[in-house]
């Protein structure tokens, strides 16, 4: 197998840490990718009175009316963020390991 185990007193390479961040950053896009796009639909809304269940209502219409992947479904603009987070992740652990 290509995994290995490392102990605690071993420590991974700076490129070895880079990939655990792009990959951590993949991971995370596909959580803050509708959360974003809910939260900016309920700010531009100004009937909006502040509270979650308007913003799990608009998440449910979105489900809804155009699916999970639809146009206009909560994963519009998930490679977008994706190719934001992925190497952006990378770059935070990078640096913060370094």
């Amino acid at each position: 197998s290509g995994l290995k185990a490392y102990t605690q007193r071993e420590e991974l390479s700076l490129r070895q840490v880079w990939c655990a961040g792009a990959v951590s950053g993949f991971a995370t896009a596909f959580i803050t990718a509708p959360t974003e796009l809910v939260k900016c639909i309920a700010q531009t809304n100004l009937k909006n009175e502040g509270r979650i269940s308007e913003e799990w209502q608009i998440f449910r219409n979105m489900i809804r009316h155009h699916g999970w992947f639809g146009a206009h479904g909560p994963c519009r603009g998930l490679l977008t963020t994706m190719m934001r987070e992925t190497p952006s992740f990378g770059l935070y652990f990078t640096v913060y390991e370094a």
